[in-house]
């Protein structure tokens, strides 16, 4: 009978993937080949030893981690820290074939799937800041973003358009783009990333139609990415409010 069973990206587990297969005769069977690539190849699990083979990854056809089976039917699989991109909540499976024969020479296959699941991924946090028309700021945009295995993480990619388009964040410099207005998709200001999280935003005096009390937003998306590929995306907001624009009367006089 196929099989499923779930670990996380970092913990090994032990198995029997024969609990539920059965010999209506009361044979004794034993697992005796198994396809590692799902191919319809099969390699022999050898009487009295085991196989190791790298697991095969369902989405993808790559590999990854360590299986290793003996003719008991007990199975191991290892991550081998080939799961760390996963996100918390993202899902891989791997999967194999394998052939049961019994003393009688009868034989049968079944599938394993083995669901690895990603834990406490890098998380990034939205965040908002605020100047007028004409001060330039300088922020940190990573405060608050966490990664609770303590890896390192850096700005990776940024969205200025909002339109699911992302372009690089160079190591070692930074990139600059003009800012997007939230209320209209006009363009406004000048922003600077780096990798390491620090924004500047200027103005640029394309604010200065703000009156007193006016305001506008400026928004764009970015990327952050840990050691180990774990990714989560997060949007920075920057209120830009106008300043006490100087205010003409008219004006009448007699003599």
């Amino acid at each position: 009978e196929d099989d499923s069973y779930t670990t996380d990206q970092d913990s090994l587990i032990t198995e029997q993937i024969v609990l539920n297969d059965s010999d209506p005769e009361g044979d004794t069977f034993t697992v005796d080949k198994v396809d590692p690539d799902m191919d319809g190849t099969f390699e022999d699990v050898p009487e009295g030893g085991s196989v190791t083979f790298v697991g095969l990854k369902a989405t993808d056809s790559d590999t990854g981690g360590l299986v290793t089976l003996y003719p008991n039917g007990t199975m191991s699989f290892d991550p081998n820290d080939e799961f760390d991109y996963l996100g918390d909540g993202e899902t891989e499976d791997v999967i194999f074939v394998y052939i049961i024969e019994d003393s009688k020479s009868a034989v049968d296959t079944a599938t394993v799937t083995i669901t690895i699941s990603g834990q406490n991924g890098v998380i990034a946090e939205d965040v908002s800041y605020t100047t007028d028309q004409d001060t330039p700021i300088t922020e940190r945009i990573v405060v608050n973003d966490s990664d609770p295995e303590e890896d390192t993480f850096t700005v990776d990619k940024v969205d200025p358009d909002m339109d699911g388009t992302f372009e690089d964040v160079p190591v070692g410099g930074s990139v600059t783009f003009v800012g997007l207005k939230a209320t209209d998709s006009e363009t406004g200001g000048l922003v600077t990333l780096y990798p390491n999280g620090t924004m500047s935003f200027d103005p640029n005096d394309e604010f200065d139609y703000l009156g007193d009390d006016e305001t506008e937003d400026v928004v764009f998306v970015y990327i952050i990415e840990d050691s180990k590929g774990a990714v989560d995306t997060a949007t920075v907001t920057i209120t830009v409010s106008g300043k006490n624009d100087v205010i003409a009367e008219d004006d009448s006089y007699t003599t």
